[in-house]
């Protein structure tokens, strides 16, 4: 027994250790099965080169779940008008809900997409044979909108293709900023995707510290979603507009703790009132409301009553649209705390409060282009800091951060802004039909 009890306590002493080595070797593992994949790929090149010369044209698809999150939409546009190309999108159900909520989501995305794009848009759901729609190689490259292979069936995830001859490209819905979008940069997907599209240099570079294979797979194309915004029609106005974004994050979220709507969402009401000469756009999150719902923190009738009474203030309104391009353009300012828009909207070059609980925040959970970013901010920890942004910044024009947050944003966020899509498609073409 003595004896026995020795070993179980030089076991015990070891276990770290051998767990330790255990990660390392599986790490390493893992690391050779990526670059098996991504050795495979110029040959794969090779082949839909060949293939698409004799044709004349390739295939390509863009896989989305939902209406809202098509980061690549204009890569889809500039395709639509190169004839080398022939693009369609492919409506992925969202299987991680009840299968009513797979068909309201994807009739949702069917109706909108194909008014937009007739005869473009794909169902990758037939639900009177119940069998979802397999790609095959029929389209030999393929865009995804969604990173979370648990989302989608198997026929519309990465893992399918790899073994087809199938050159696929990703670029996140929102612009990598936050230290959460490690779980994307490190997933299998990420290092797994043939072309992965960085939007910056310092996110190249962030790219090839933290992933696996260390941005083998990466390119800097710049932020194609933001290519919209030049296309935005500034409409004729006298008065001020400030829009207001509160984050979803409101309760549970240790990793993303960034919502601060509980903490300002009487204040938000109130501020249509003071300032009765500027007009305020609210625009939530589309996941707060669901999200309060969901944790129990607010009902259904406490949520409408909050909306009616910020559209009873005929300064105020509330919106809910897909599209916010043209909002951005009609604006004077953003006060918000989203993740996404830290880089987005100051792609506007004009002044933007972000809403942080403490000042550790302004540097802590951000990657070091986040950080960039928000050293461009007018930072809220109070009511007070964001009258103080409105009287002073928006209505008085004190704008001191002006000349270097014009400069930041010329010369490091706005990356071949607004031919960022362009030079991609351009970048295929080069690479198919050398």
């Amino acid at each position: 027994m003595a004896n026995t009890q020795i070993i179980k306590d030089a076991l015990k002493k070891r276990f770290p250790v051998l767990l330790k080595v255990k990660h390392c070797l599986d790490r390493v593992k893992q690391t050779n099965h990526y670059m098996r994949v991504q050795r495979a790929y110029p040959d794969k090149l090779e082949r839909i080169s060949q293939r698409a010369k004799s044709e004349g044209k390739i295939k390509v698809a863009f896989i989305l779940v939902f209406n809202s999150v098509f980061p690549v939409r204009t890569v889809f546009e500039v395709m639509l008008d190169n004839d080398l190309f022939d693009p369609y999108i492919i409506v992925a159900p969202n299987v991680g809900g009840s299968h009513q909520y797979q068909m309201d989501l994807l009739n949702e995305a069917m109706d909108a997409l194909s008014a937009q794009y007739p005869d473009r848009v794909i169902s990758g759901y037939d639900e009177q044979k119940d069998e979802y729609l397999e790609l095959g190689d029929n389209y030999p490259i393929v865009f995804f909108c969604n990173p979370y292979p648990n989302l989608v069936h198997r026929f519309h995830e990465l893992q399918y293709f790899l073994d087809k001859d199938v050159l696929t490209v990703f670029q996140n819905y929102g612009y990598i900023a936050l230290q959460y979008c490690d779980v994307i940069i490190q997933s299998d997907f990420c290092n797994e995707i043939w072309l992965f599209c960085a939007e910056s240099e310092t996110n190249l570079e962030y790219f090839k510290q933290t992933q696996q294979i260390k941005g083998k797979n990466a390119i800097v194309t710049g932020y194609m979603k933001m290519d919209k915004l030049a296309n935005a029609q500034p409409e004729p106005r006298e008065r001020k507009r400030i829009i207001i974004s509160p984050h979803h994050t409101v309760y549970g979220w240790s990793k993303l703790d960034i919502g601060n709507f509980l903490k300002y969402h009487e204040f938000f009401q109130s501020l249509p009132e003071l300032y009765p000469e500027i007009d305020f756009i609210f625009r939530p999150h589309p996941l707060l409301f669901q999200n309060m719902l969901k944790k129990d923190i607010w009902t259904q009738d406490e949520i409408d009553d909050y909306i009616r009474r910020m559209e009873t203030h005929p300064n105020a309104r509330y919106d809910h649209s897909g599209e916010y391009m043209d909002e951005f353009t009609n604006s004077d300012a953003m006060i918000h705390d989203c993740g996404s828009f830290i880089a987005e909207y100051l792609y506007t070059e004009k002044p933007c409060c972000y809403m942080l609980k403490t000042p550790e925040q302004a540097t802590e959970g951000l990657l070091p282009m986040g950080q960039k970013c928000m050293e461009n901010y007018y930072k809220a920890f109070s009511e007070e800091d964001i009258i103080r942004f409105i009287d002073n910044v928006v209505i008085s024009g004190e704008d001191p951060m002006k000349e270097k947050r014009e400069q930041f944003v010329r010369q490091e966020l706005k990356v071949q802004y607004p031919k960022a899509s362009m030079e991609l498609v351009q970048l295929l073409e080069e690479k198919i039909f050398r």
